[in-house]
Parts: structure tokens; sequence; C-alpha cells
């Protein structure tokens, strides 16, 4: 329960709230801490290390977020962006309780996210929300197909597509594409919502994914080293 809250309903639901006053480009920046969140937890929590190179990565996203969080009065995160940070918390959190459970598959996992999420997810629009009906009714079929979009393309389609390639190729192998997902959040914001993206964003975008990629592809241990020689 702990990690479908964390993974599903704490994570989206912090993100959607924060999404209603910040950019989706500036959105996606921010969420790129989740990955020192998961770093910095693991050490916490289950005991693990950190080698330099993750260090610096951890380091140049931090100070990625900062360039992009800057302002002339000092570092300041909106609303919004706390509402963004808080998600990537909740996920890297929810990623590090994962690593303690086993004999669980990914697509149980998904089914398990679903059911507990959306019991407490509905249960808390019930509770806390008014006019949910009127509101879903007044934005039509754009919201019926945000809905089916998010369910079939993103987290059934897309999902089962990585659990797929996670299956036949290595994980440093498929890091990098991830990166994919701020670039491609960064480039339709500015298309389609008109995103404000200057000189800032990028440099301080650049830096923090270019932190996610060194955290992401991690030495190989020696031992598989030598295996791969072996075999060739």
């Amino acid at each position: 329960m702990a990690i479908a809250l964390c993974l599903g309903g704490g994570s989206f639901s912090l993100l959607f709230v924060g999404l209603q006053t910040t950019s989706p480009s500036a959105a996606a920046i921010i969420l790129q801490l989740g990955v020192p969140f998961t770093m910095l937890l693991s050490v916490i929590v289950l005991g693990e290390r950190i080698h330099w190179r993750r260090g610096l990565g951890i380091a140049l996203t931090l100070i990625g977020v900062l360039i992009v969080t800057w302002r002339p009065g000092g570092v300041s995160l909106s609303t919004g962006l706390w509402f963004v940070a808080a998600s990537a918390f909740a996920g890297a959190a929810g990623a590090v309780l994962m690593k303690q459970v086993e004999g669980v598959k990914p697509f149980q996992f998904q089914a398990w996210v679903g059911l507990i999420s959306g019991f407490v997810l509905t249960l808390s629009s019930v509770l806390i929300e008014h006019g949910q009906w009127d509101a879903a009714s007044a934005i039509g079929w754009p919201l019926v197909a945000a809905v089916l979009f998010t369910a079939l393309i993103v987290s059934i389609g897309a999902h089962s597509i990585y659990y797929f390639l996670i299956d036949r190729y290595e994980a440093n192998l498929l890091a990098p594409l991830t990166l994919m997902t701020p670039l491609g959040t960064i480039g339709l914001g500015v298309l389609i919502t008109n995103d404000h993206f200057d000189l800032r964003m990028a440099i301080g975008g650049g830096l923090a994914m270019l932190g996610v990629l060194i955290v992401a592809l991690r030495r190989k241990p020696a031992a598989e080293l030598l295996v791969a020689r072996e075999v060739r």
C-alpha cells in the first residue's frame, strides 16, 4: 500500500496539482530531482554506497535545478514547482520501498498501484472536491481522450514496451534513452503550451539531465567485465 500510494496516488496527484500553476517544461526539469532523491534515500534506508561518479551526477542534477529555479532575488520555487518536487520525492520513496519487496512482477505492481490508488483517490475526491461531474462534462471529449491516452498508450503500451526492452537489453543501453522523456516534454511544452524557455532553463536543464545520465550509466563491476572478456 505504501509503494502504491508513493508511486501512484501520491506521486501523480502531486504532479497534477503542480501542473495547474507551472509549465510542463519547468516540471520536466524539476522532476529530475527524483534521481538524487532515490540515491540519497537508498543510502539512508538501504545502506547503499554512492560511488564518486554518482555523487558527481547528483551534484550536477542539483546544480541544474538550482539554475532553473534561480531568480535575481535568489532561488525561488513557485507553489506548483514545490508540488512537482514533492512528486519527485514520493516517486523516489516508492522506488526505494520497491527494492525491499521480492517476488512481485512488474505488471502485478502496476495492477496493485492502480487498484489502491484508484480507491484512495476516489475517496479523497468525494471527501475534498466538489463539482467533479460538472467539470468533467464541461470539458467533454478532451478529458476522455486524455484519460484513454494515459491509460492505454502510456500505462499499458509504453510501460509494456519498456519492460520488454529491459528484459532483452542492458540497463546501461536503455538509461540514456529515458532522457528523451524530459527532452520531449520540454519540446512539446514550447510548441503546444507556449512555455517560456530561455538560456537559463536550457543550461539548467542540460546540467540536470547530464547528472541523471552520469548516475544511470554506472560502471560495470570487475567480475562482469571479466566474464564479458571471456565470452568474447
